[in-house]
C-alpha cells in the first residue's frame, strides 16, 4: 500500500506538468489498486477470529450491509475488476 500511496503521488504531481491520456490511464490504475489494497486489508481483518461477530449497534441491516460489502471482499473484487478491464475499454475496435 505504501508504494501505491507513492505512484499516485507522483502521477498525481505529474499531471500538473506533463498532462496526457496515458498519466491519466496510470493515475486511474493506480487508484484502484491502492483501493483494493485497502479493501482486501480490511476484509481480512474483519476475518480475524478476535473480531466481533457482529456489531450491535448496527443492527441486523447495518451487519449484512457490512458482511456483504466489506467480509464477502465485495469492494476490493469490483476494484480487482475495474483495475483490469478498465484499459480493455479503452482499446479502439
Amino acid at each position: 500500500m505504501c508504494s501505491n500511496v507513492v505512484v499516485l503521488a507522483v502521477l498525481l504531481y505529474g499531471r500538473r506538468h506533463f498532462g496526457s491520456n496515458v498519466n491519466t490511464l496510470m493515475t486511474n490504475q493506480s487508484a484502484m489498486d491502492l483501493l483494493a489494497s485497502i479493501f482486501i486489508t480490511i476484509g481480512m481483518s474483519m476475518g480475524n477470529p478476535r473480531m466481533p461477530p457482529s456489531y450491535p449497534w448496527l443492527g441486523k441491516l447495518g451487519n449484512d450491509v457490512v458482511c456483504f460489502l466489506f467480509r464477502n471482499k465485495l469492494f476490493a473484487v469490483i476494484c480487482i475488476n475495474a483495475e483490469k478491464f478498465g484499459p480493455a475499454s479503452l482499446v479502439p475496435r
